[in-house]
């Protein structure tokens, strides 16, 4: 039935790659943003043969099906007499909802074989993963900025960069890389494709620090079986970069149990860059890291179905100025749904392995649905460790924070659990800090929370207040989430500098907690709340 309501609508267009192409419009010359510029161009193209602009749908700025005079002086009325703006998508990135004749970024480009040497993909022209797209050892795909990648639905199609491999994809705050499904908009869903695997040859906790990936089918199309990891340990290999980036309406199921995640990162090392990621409405997990090192600094979960930050199996990076958004349940029934889910192995309560999951993580938000089932903000189990400072958490409906098994309180391979600096907001849950004794025989107690240290954890405590622009917006009806911190907010100048708490420049200075502050950085336009 979707594959007819896609072929429907390809037929009523002259140019189906119009509707299938990320573009903000009114954007004539292909600068980034909407200017007077923007309206000479146009007017150039249609009085003195200047050149066409590269999308046209750039420059139906009234979204009438065509480009004319009309839509010069609508974007003139936009710029100088406070006239309507430009017609959706507008001001964000986005695909168009009312495709028509008008062509956008070029030939629709499919990819179904392994990329072995050097290969760029243009945003000139729209690429299609079909099936399963690697990056073999040796391969490096360079995906430049603006271009847009679709998820075949047919074949569920997927990319996997492969241990040895690299892609470079860096986008711009006005010309992200959008990985996305085919489907028009209107109908997209969670798992219409699969998403973005990297995997690299970093530390983890595996036996002879070789993993299985999940999310992955046993063989590579280069030969062999997926791995990541390896010995000896490669702690130095670069996977790439990621930059601006965009996953979305992700998650397909390779087997029972067995779904991808919207990014996953397997032994991915912190050569590698991660900054600036939006995953949205994956069925499964949005952000997972299985060991490595790798960092994320600026990554937003939206929608996801199951958990919004998943690490395990000895990952030791580094995060800052993370937010988690729950809505509306868009995952598997009864499922889990977590802000964070950590393990330091995921067998059940393998808590020795050295070494053990570890980060340092600062500057978090994490918004549960509090009319949903959102069930922790920060679930903590199976012997994991690591450090999170500068929280805020609101909407969760079992706990803020939940710690299981425990000897995830123990002190194993000379590490500790720390959550320091976390303010809650108890707007759903009747529990705020909820330890689980039915099998591990111990009582709940708060001294988990004090990284170590006995006493009153005077830098965590709940909040009776909403500190919150409007975080439980309703995506469904075109709402657009406020994460920023209210004037006054308890959450501004309450936190403590991440560079200095770690002894790490790595860090931005900052004095607030959450992962958002007075500037909101999740409302740039490269970033889609869309959920269809």
């Amino acid at each position: 039935m979707r594959k007819l309501l896609v072929l429907v609508a390809l037929l009523a267009v002259a140019a189906p790659v119009s509707g299938q192409s990320h573009f903000l419009r009114g954007d004539t010359n292909d600068d980034g943003s909407v200017d007077i510029g923007d309206a000479l161009f146009l007017l150039t193209n249609l009085f003195t043969g200047g050149a066409d602009p590269i999308c046209l749908d750039t420059a139906d700025a009234n979204d009438d099906g065509g480009k004319d005079i009309g839509d010069a002086v609508y974007l003139l009325s936009f710029l100088f007499t406070a006239g309507p703006p430009p017609a959706a998508p507008y001001p964000t990135w986005e695909l168009d909802p009312t495709p028509d004749a008008l062509s956008c970024k070029g030939t629709i480009v499919v990819h179904n074989t392994p990329i072995t040497g050097a290969e760029t993909w243009s945003k000139n022209e729209t690429h299609v993963l079909e099936g399963q797209v690697e990056v073999a050892a040796g391969g490096v795909l360079t995906i430049e900025a603006g271009t847009t990648v679709l998820g075949d639905f047919d074949t569920q199609g997927f990319l996997v960069v492969n241990v040895g491999g690299q892609l470079i994809a860096n986008g711009s705050a006005v010309a992200p890389i959008v990985f996305t499904s085919e489907m028009p908009v209107g109908s997209r869903n969670t798992a219409d494709w699969g998403g973005v695997i990297v995997l690299g040859p970093g530390q983890t906790n595996w036996p002879g620090n070789v993993g299985i990936p999940e999310g992955l089918p046993a063989s590579s199309s280069t030969g062999g079986d997926f791995v990541y990891g390896g010995d000896p340990v490669d702690t130095s290999f670069s996977s790439g970069s990621m930059r601006y980036v965009r996953i979305e309406f992700g998650g397909t199921d390779i087997s029972p149990n067995n779904e991808i995640n919207a990014l996953s990162m397997f032994a991915v090392n912190n050569t590698t860059t991660f900054e600036f990621i939006q995953v949205k409405q994956n069925l499964d997990d949005g952000f997972e890291w299985f060991g490595g090192n790798a960092d994320l600094k600026y990554g937003l979960a939206s929608a996801i179905g199951d958990d919004k930050f998943d690490y395990s199996f000895g990952w030791q990076g580094r995060g800052q100025f993370w937010v988690g958004h729950d809505y509306d349940n868009f995952g598997e029934s009864g499922k889990p749904d977590n802000g964070f889910e950590v393990d330091n192995r995921e067998e059940d309560l393998e808590f020795e392995f050295c070494p053990r999951t570890d980060p340092r993580i600062s500057n978090v938000t994490m918004i549960g649905d509090p009319t949903g089932d959102s069930d922790h903000a920060f679930q903590m189990r199976r012997g994991c460790a690591g450090t999170v400072i500068n929280a805020y958490a609101t909407g969760w409906t079992d706990a803020i924070v939940d710690i299981d098994d425990a000897s995830t309180t123990g002190g194993h391979c000379g590490t500790e659990l720390c959550l320091d600096y976390v303010t809650a907001y108890n707007d759903a849950s009747p529990s705020i800090w909820e330890v689980d004794s039915d099998e591990d025989g111990f009582t709940e107690d708060l001294w988990f929370l004090l990284c170590g240290n006995p006493g009153v954890a005077a830098n965590n405590v709940e909040i009776l207040t909403a500190q919150l622009g409007n975080p439980h917006a309703d995506l469904g009806l075109g709402e657009t989430p406020d994460f920023a911190p209210i004037a006054g907010s308890a959450l501004l100048g309450s936190g403590t500098d991440a560079s200095t708490y770690f002894g790490d420049a790595w860090f931005d200075t900052t004095d607030y907690r959450g992962g958002v502050g007075a500037s909101d950085w999740t409302q740039g336009s490269w970033i889609s709340y869309q959920v269809d």
